[in-house]
């Protein structure tokens, strides 16, 4: 089901993220009106030439939805498209990212020799990339102890077998944040699939080193969306109709049953930390969409690989679309 809501004014006075520290001072507004600019048409649908994820950490539906809580992603949904039941694939946090990008919840801390939508895109002749804010090194295991904290359980292709062999496509693809993405967006020139991956300090996560109490993180995460966001929306691929960027969460909470299926009705009717938000821009939704439809990860990688022209895989096959109730 798909209803409209008002179109409501991006930017609000809250704080920006410098290094680890939060000062006070007014968020940049994002690019006024960044959806909605083009006219979707259901009998011809857009192709899109890059997708864009990125996947922050441990914030459910609930959550959100409490007063002030991230008023920038709240400002971001009402201008663009929101889904009102998406759900996570299961606890903890990295099969979660293995299953948005394979159709398979794999395990924590294990390689596997599952496929995957980035060896599919090479298998294609297309391209991809991950951005993965303040990894040390290309493809990197080497977890920092200090700010800023990147963690590889939740740098998806860093596990897969067949992206090290015959060539270490992992290497080349999977890259530290800053300067990949930085000089990538300077020219326009995105692959076809873009993951990003920020930092614990800044993917609502956390970590002791951040600089900053555990009670911000949310804020802080949301003060990242909102410097960085404005930026994909201002790209000229973006407001012709060509790049869909999609922001979303690997589980509505870090401390719960592992394992547990979160796709499930008759499991996540109860437990609240399954359901995640999700918001997707597009130059063709409609300001304020929102799909109430049951939807979770595998819908997510399943309609990215409708996008992108590769097969769906695992259970993905499976899952519905975020297309139609959004109208992108």
């Amino acid at each position: 089901m798909t209803r409209r809501i008002p179109r409501r004014v991006l930017g609000a006075a809250t704080s920006v993220l410098l290094g680890s520290a939060l000062i006070g001072m007014p968020v940049p507004a994002s690019a006024a009106g960044p959806c909605g600019i083009l006219t979707y048409n259901p009998a011809q649908q857009p192709t899109y030439d890059h997708v864009i994820v990125i996947m922050d950490e441990n914030f459910s539906y609930s959550a959100f939805q409490k007063p002030g809580v991230a008023p920038f992603l709240h400002s971001l949904a009402a201008a663009c498209g929101s889904e009102t039941l998406m759900h996570a694939v299961t606890h903890p946090s990295q099969p979660n990212y293995m299953a948005a990008t394979s159709g398979m919840a794999t395990g924590v801390g294990a390689q596997t020799a599952n496929q995957n939508v980035f060896n599919q895109l090479v298998l294609n002749g297309k391209s991809w990339r991950t951005y993965e804010e303040s990894m040390p090194a290309p493809c990197s295991a080497t977890q920092y102890t200090v700010a800023p904290a990147y963690k590889s359980g939740h740098n998806p292709a860093f596990w897969y077998n067949d992206l090290r062999t015959p060539t270490n496509t992992c290497a080349l693809y999977d890259l530290a944040m800053s300067p990949a993405l930085d000089n990538d967006l300077a020219a326009d020139n995105l692959p076809a699939l873009a993951w990003v991956s920020p930092n614990l300090c800044h993917d609502m996560a956390w970590d002791a080193s951040c600089g900053y109490a555990q009670s911000s993180k949310v804020a802080a995460g949301d003060t990242w969306l909102s410097t960085f966001i404005p930026r994909l929306t201002a790209l000229p691929s973006f407001q012709s109709g060509h790049t869909l960027v999609i922001v979303t969460v690997d589980e509505g909470g870090g401390s719960n049953a592992k394992g547990v299926d979160c796709t499930a009705p008759s499991y996540y009717s109860t437990h609240p930390d399954c359901q995640i938000p999700t918001i997707v821009l597009s130059a063709y939704i409609q300001p304020g969409t929102v799909d109430s439809a049951d939807h979770n990860l595998y819908t997510l990688l399943g309609t990215a690989q409708d996008i992108l022209g590769v097969a769906r895989l695992g259970k993905a096959q499976g899952a519905g679309s975020l297309r139609p109730g959004l109208g992108f």
